[in-house]
């Protein structure tokens, strides 16, 4: 273990971070508590996001966003957004380059702003229904409307 190079706070998950919850670490005794919990511990810097984004993917379509400001007050929900929103064609345009150069075609994934950039944060499976400005979009019609036009 180097805790050393990790000023506190930073996060430690476990090392099945699909099962293991993330634990803020704020001092050594807390982060001695984890250690024993879990090995190996997985670090991750605390950053503060101003901005989130969670965006839905199929096939190689960024079809839903999800965004929340936690600049004004960090207990904000996520609002979806429309795809097409100006502000956000930047990280869709990572995104889809990202989501074609790894084979992704049915994940979500969340994006921070931190530090003056977008930096990704996580990959996760989609849930069947996605919040959309217009109504709530069923994935599994969706990709079902895809099949049928060929698409896929």
């Amino acid at each position: 273990m180097i805790p050393e190079n990790f000023p506190f706070p930073f996060m430690a998950i476990g090392p099945l971070p699909a099962l293991h919850e993330k634990h803020l670490v704020e001092n050594q005794e807390a982060l001695e508590q984890y250690s024993r919990r879990y090995n190996p511990l997985i670090i991750q810097k605390v950053v503060d996001w101003s901005e989130r984004l969670r965006i839905l993917c199929v096939h190689t379509d960024c079809v839903g966003v999800l965004y929340q400001d936690t600049s004004q007050s960090p207990g904000t929900h996520y609002e979806p957004v429309p795809v097409g929103h100006p502000k956000f064609q930047g990280v869709l345009g990572m995104t889809r380059d990202f989501i074609r150069r790894v084979h992704l075609d049915d994940m979500v994934l969340e994006w921070g702003y931190g530090d003056g950039k977008w930096q990704l944060l996580q990959l996760a499976r989609p849930p069947v229904r996605w919040p959309m400005p217009e109504g709530t979009l069923n994935r599994h019609h969706y990709i079902s409307r895809l099949v049928q036009s060929g698409r896929l």
